[in-house]
């Protein structure tokens, strides 16, 4: 790959209520299959701090995302890449 996928727009998640009530914050790392028009079409947790209260937030939000493909050779080529999803609470 010449040049990676990017995320067109921030990944922006739902922050979930329990995760919210309890002033839990966390990180999720995902694992993101993105097609050559820019479309994810399969995507999985790697890993999740804590675990049992984001991930299902975060794949729905990388899900979403719109993407410009990875190229090679100014190509667009299906590629992998991990993104790692912040909560914060603000």
């Amino acid at each position: 790959v010449t040049n990676p996928a990017k995320a067109l727009t921030p990944i922006r998640p739902i922050y979930p209520a329990i995760a919210r009530e309890r002033n839990i914050t966390g990180r999720v790392t995902t694992k993101l299959l993105i097609d050559e028009a820019g479309v994810v079409v399969d995507s999985s947790v790697v890993n999740a701090e804590p675990t049992g209260y984001f991930e299902a937030s975060a794949l729905e939000a990388v899900r979403k995302a719109p993407f410009s493909p990875a190229t090679r050779n100014g190509v667009a080529v299906r590629s992998e890449k991990q993104i790692v999803v912040t909560y914060r609470l603000e």
